[in-house]
């Protein structure tokens, strides 16, 4: 789910994009990449993500960032309620904005074939500065 600005229809804000994920026990997203930085708050539920290949895992009331361009995977151990913030809408406002999913349809993969698979694709990686980002103990 997007916030929007009910006047406009747009983002909420002009330079910061707000989104809430629902994601279902047993989610596991494909790995995701974009040029926006999106923070991560767990509301709800327990799982881990992956970012540019190290594992953290995360809980209620845990924070983590994904940073721009580095690949992320989320996977969920528990019914996981996600709320994100980026500054997507700068970059579509100044039309320099990319995801992976922006370089499939390059690659002319149906965007129905890719859409299906994928939740809002905003969350993305962890920070180790100032969050409480604990390393999985999941196998690889």
């Amino acid at each position: 789910m997007q916030f929007i600005n009910p006047l406009t229809g747009g983002h909420a804000m002009p330079t910061i994009g707000t989104f809430m994920q629902l994601l279902p026990k047993g989610f596991r997203s494909r790995p995701y990449r974009s040029t926006d930085g999106t923070v991560y708050s767990v509301a709800e539920g327990t799982g881990s993500v992956q970012i540019g290949g190290e594992r953290f895992a995360f809980e209620a009331r845990d924070t983590f960032v994904v940073p721009s361009w580095m690949p992320a995977t989320l996977e969920t151990s528990a019914e996981c309620v996600l709320f994100s913030f980026s500054d997507r809408p700068c970059q579509e406002t100044l039309a320099c904005g990319e995801s992976s999913a922006d370089e499939r349809a390059r690659q002319g993969v149906p965007r129905q074939e890719y859409n299906n698979r994928e939740l809002v694709p905003t969350i993305r990686s962890t920070s180790r500065a100032g969050t409480r980002a604990r390393r999985a103990r999941a196998a690889p």
